[in-house]
């Protein structure tokens, strides 16, 4: 369906619920917030950045109960956060499956099962009084949440605001964690307390993991105090991701100017491609080289990151993760906005960002020389 048929459609069924929109914005306003619904129906990088969200709405509306829906494939990380909300409800929402779509009307089925589903929820468990839709071009939630008889807050932006009960500019530029703060903010201030909570995403580890991460370190022969460099080459998008033979010859270049130790992660899926970054290495270099990949879960991998003077990569989750673990990162971007999906905090040298309009413009040499830069950064 192209992108003109689905506004046409989306903005007649905006228009013909007017009505009922308008009656669901006066019980929201005479009712108050005793349950929320949070939506974030990305991947664990975008959940890395609705941390600070989730922590600020949980301390602002500390009575109100709190319902946050995800994908099932970011159930792992959002259950790191279990302190924050009350009840986690897993969406299999189209778009973000990265599975193949099923059809024209697939995410459309989906839709009338998923509002149905919620509705039982609100029969069993009490009425939603306002959803808050975390992603800034997410229409299928806004049409979820119509279906389902809940208000929403989201951004007013074309597809949104067609659904939005209550609408939120949306700051073109401005980093996601930034926007989502926003968002939540508006609901603290009118039905809830103001908190200086801090503002940054975080991931909590544990010191069992902490140990964990130094076992295995230690086990593949590396010493604690030694530089580690850390790639992780791969992308949930194939369009992300940056010619394997490229980041072979970064880290040839790093492992004999730098003497550093090498560790490649990356999912099961992403084995080979570490695997290829490993065959392209002298055999004299192997010994300072481990391969995690389909290894590690995401607390193991988030604590291996952390021992990691270095963290390279495009734009994936892994290097959200690393950032939001403050350590040092280089990544590469092509088609994403960095100022929008770019590391955490934005403004600060122990981040950098290679940007490009096409990632196979960027060089090796240009890899390699932010590297090095960061490398010095860090030990100076």
């Amino acid at each position: 369906m192209s992108n003109r048929i689905r506004y046409i459609l989306l903005w007649l069924i905006s228009l013909l619920t007017l009505p009922y929109r308008l009656r669901l914005r006066r019980r929201l306003l005479r009712d108050g917030l005793r349950q929320v619904l949070v939506m974030r129906p990305d991947h664990v990088g975008d959940l890395l950045f609705a941390s600070a969200a989730l922590r600020l709405l949980r301390v602002g509306l500390p009575k109100t109960m709190i319902v946050l829906a995800v994908g099932p494939w970011s159930e792992g990380v959002a259950a790191r956060y279990s302190s924050y909300y009350d009840t986690l409800m897993t969406i299999p929402f189209p778009g973000f499956t990265r599975q193949a779509k099923g059809g024209l009307f697939a995410p459309y089925r989906t839709l009338w099962r998923e509002a149905g589903r919620l509705r039982r929820w609100q029969r069993a468990h009490g009425r939603i009084e306002l959803a808050v839709n975390l992603r800034f071009d997410f229409w299928w939630g806004g049409l979820l949440c119509l279906l389902s008889g809940i208000p929403l807050l989201g951004y007013d932006t074309p597809l949104l605001r067609l659904f939005a009960t209550v609408k939120i500019p949306y700051l073109r530029g401005k980093h996601e964690v930034e926007q989502n703060l926003v968002l939540v903010n508006y609901s603290i201030h009118k039905w809830g307390q103001p908190t200086d909570t801090p503002s940054a995403p975080f991931f909590h580890l544990s010191q069992a993991e902490r140990d964990w991460a130094i076992a295995w370190l230690r086990a593949q022969g590396w010493v604690e105090g030694e530089p580690l460099l850390v790639i992780h080459p791969g992308a949930g998008d194939p369009a992300k991701q940056w010619p394997v033979e490229r980041w072979a010859a970064v880290a040839s270049h790093l492992l004999k100017q730098r003497g550093c130790w090498l560790l490649l992660t990356g999912s099961e899926h992403e084995r080979q491609l570490c695997a290829e970054i490993v065959w392209a290495q002298p055999k004299s270099a192997y010994q300072r080289i481990m391969n995690a990949a389909g290894q590690t879960s995401l607390a193991e991998l988030a604590a291996l990151l952390e021992r990691a003077d270095l963290v390279m990569g495009v734009d994936s989750g892994p290097l959200h993760l690393a950032s939001t673990l403050a350590r040092p990162t280089l990544r590469l971007f092509g088609p994403s906005d960095a100022r929008i999906w770019g590391p955490w905090p934005p403004d600060t040298s122990q981040h950098q960002v290679i940007k490009a309009t096409s990632l196979t413009a960027i060089s090796v040499a240009q890899v390699v020389q932010a590297a090095q830069a960061l490398f010095d950064g860090k030990q100076s």
